[in-house]
C-alpha cells in the first residue's frame, strides 16, 4: 500500500521531497545538545497543547446549547482568526516549506505558532471535521524556529541552524501529542530526504517523547 501510494505520488505531481531544505551540514555535538533541548521543551509544549485541547472540548460541553452548533461556533472562530491571519487557513503545507527554508519572517513564525495553535484548538475542540497532522507540523516548525532563534541568541556557540530547527520542532511535537516516536523521526527524513537530519531529529524526538511520557 505504500509503494503503491508513494508511486502514485510520483506519478501525478513530483519525483523531490515534499519539504526541500537547503544545504545542510552534519551538526557538531553542542547542536545535537541545543537540538535535543529543543525537543524536551516542546515536548513539554506539546503535553499542554494536548490538555487545552482537551479543555476546549469541555468549554464546548458546557455551553448551553446543542452540540449540533458547536461545529458551527468552532467555525465562526476560525474564520475570525482566520480575518485576522490569514494564513492559518487552509491546510498549510506553504506555510511548512517556508518555515523550513529558514527565511520566514519573525512576524509570520509569531503568526503561524500563537494563531494557528489558537485557530486549530478551537476547530478540535468543537468537533469540526479536519486534520491534525499538517497544523502540529505547521506549530511545531514556528516553535522550534522561535526556540532556534533564543538559542543563536543566547547560545551562539552551540551553532544550531533555523531549518533543522524548524525540522525537529515539527517533529517532536508530532511525537510528544500522538506518540508516534519512530514514525515522526523517519516521516521528517521521508518528507525532507535530509540525512543530516537524522541525528536531530532522533534526540529531539526522543527527548519529546520522554518529557511528554
Amino acid at each position: 500500500a505504500c509503494i503503491t501510494g508513494a508511486a502514485g505520488h510520483r506519478l501525478l505531481f513530483e519525483h523531490g521531497p515534499m519539504f526541500p531544505l537547503p544545504a545542510l551540514s552534519v551538526p557538531a555535538d553542542p547542536a545535537l545538545f541545543g537540538y535535543s533541548l529543543i525537543g524536551l521543551l516542546i515536548g513539554i509544549a506539546a503535553a499542554a497543547i494536548t490538555k487545552a485541547v482537551y479543555a476546549v472540548e469541555d468549554a464546548f460541553e458546557r455551553l448551553p446549547v446543542h452540540w449540533m452548533w458547536w461545529p458551527a461556533i468552532g467555525g465562526l472562530a476560525v474564520g475570525a482568526i482566520g480575518y485576522i491571519a490569514p494564513r492559518t487557513l487552509g491546510v498549510g503545507y506553504d506555510n511548512i516549506s517556508e518555515l523550513l527554508s529558514g527565511n520566514a519572517p519573525l512576524s509570520i513564525v509569531v503568526s503561524l505558532a500563537l494563531w494557528k495553535l489558537l485557530s486549530w484548538g478551537i476547530a478540535l475542540g468543537s468537533g469540526t471535521s479536519g486534520g491534525t497532522l499538517a497544523p502540529m507540523l505547521t506549530v511545531g516548525a514556528a516553535l522550534g524556529i522561535l526556540l532556534g532563534l533564543v538559542a543563536q541568541r543566547w547560545f551562539p556557540s552551540l551553532g544550531l541552524v533555523l531549518p533543522l530547527a524548524a525540522v525537529v520542532g515539527m517533529s517532536a511535537l508530532f511525537a510528544g501529542a500522538s506518540r508516534p516516536l519512530i514514525t515522526s523521526i523517519v516521516s521528517a527524513l521521508e518528507t525532507t530526504a535530509s540525512t543530516e537530519a537524522l541525528l536531530p531529529l532522533l534526540g529531539g524526538c526522543f527527548a519529546s517523547y520522554l518529557a511528554s511520557s
